[in-house]
């Protein structure tokens, strides 16, 4: 059979392997494949499974810092939409992720204060505030002045073309590669990664080279 690995999010961007994951996955999915009648081997290589034996294709938005053999990289690039209404400059659109989960408690509450001060300080008129549909945030969004929280559950890129705010903002989300690869008007840009790259991804900062291929303005927390 012909296998294909999509690229959907940063894990194949990244040097992500077995210590990027908790413990009891490799517990619980040998299991779960023998109750499938499935056979199971724990990955050698990426987490991807781009090397694995067999694998033909790896289909992503873009080559630059991809972990996959380049012979197997086929390009699909993002479509490009047109926003619907006018863009208002006063207004944010904040994007948050479950990156708490991969840090220490104390190093998650240094970087959620930190964040929240930062974009306060900007001093948009409208914060709006879109938090992940899966993964708890932290309460980061009752902590930003002003914020109102968007309750559409819809994927960013399926919202791109509607959205009225001029700036995109928020950390370690592969959704402001969409968006800005997608909306090149748009403001685009990622805080902390000098932070988050440090305590949650073991000090992998290939996150910064996509972000910054995609036109993604990169803000260092200096904490």
């Amino acid at each position: 059979p012909r296998l294909s690995v999509v690229a959907e999010g940063f894990m194949n961007y990244q040097d992500i392997g077995r210590k990027d994951r908790a413990s009891w996955r490799w517990l619980v999915k040998p299991t779960i494949a023998l109750l499938r009648g499935l056979s199971y081997r724990h990955p050698e290589t990426h987490l991807s499974g781009a090397f694995e034996p067999g694998v033909e294709r790896v289909f992503a938005y873009s080559g630059r810092g991809l972990k996959a053999p380049p012979e197997r990289f086929v390009e699909i690039p993002f479509p490009k939409v047109e926003p619907i209404s006018p863009t208002e400059p006063g207004t944010a659109l904040v994007v948050l992720t479950g990156i708490g989960q991969w840090m220490t408690p104390e190093a998650f509450d240094r970087f959620r204060s930190a964040f929240v001060a930062w974009v306060d300080g900007l001093g948009f008129e409208r914060v709006l505030v879109k938090r992940h549909p899966f993964y708890d945030c932290g309460g980061i969004e009752n902590l930003l002045a002003r914020a109102e929280v968007v309750e559409d559950t819809r994927r960013l890129e399926d919202m791109a073309a509607e959205l009225v705010c001029s700036t995109v903002i928020g950390y370690c989300s592969t959704a402001l590669v969409v968006l800005k690869l997608m909306r090149p008007d748009l403001e685009v840009m990622d805080w902390g990664s000098d932070f988050y790259c440090e305590h949650a991804y073991h000090g992998d900062r290939s996150i910064v080279d996509v972000l910054q291929s995609a036109g993604v303005e990169t803000v260092e927390a200096e904490l």
